[in-house]
């Protein structure tokens, strides 16, 4: 799954949630220097997803907060696991 995504590095905590477009965004605690919010992107993405790191790469966008990743597993699991956060962060609010 390729998907473009926007990343907030040095917010208050890592969150991923799909705002009212319908666009990706993950808030991140780690600044962006030297590579570390790109370094914690990856590893939160791999822990929400339940998936391994080596399965998702940065195509575009290293230095920008819009991204462009690549998640290699499979469609479906994805796609459910965002539903799965998605009612998670609904019956939060």
């Amino acid at each position: 799954m390729i998907k473009r995504i926007k990343v907030k590095p040095g917010s208050f905590k890592n969150e991923f949630y799909i705002d009212e477009n319908e666009n990706w965004v993950v808030k991140l605690k780690a600044k962006p220097i030297d590579g570390v919010a790109n370094e914690q992107l990856i590893e939160y993405l791999a822990a929400i997803f339940k998936s391994r790191k080596s399965s998702i790469t940065i195509e575009k966008g290293h230095t920008s907060q819009y991204k462009t990743i690549n998640i290699d597993e499979d469609t479906a699991m994805l796609n459910e696991r965002i539903n799965q956060l998605q009612r998670e962060r609904n019956s939060i609010k």
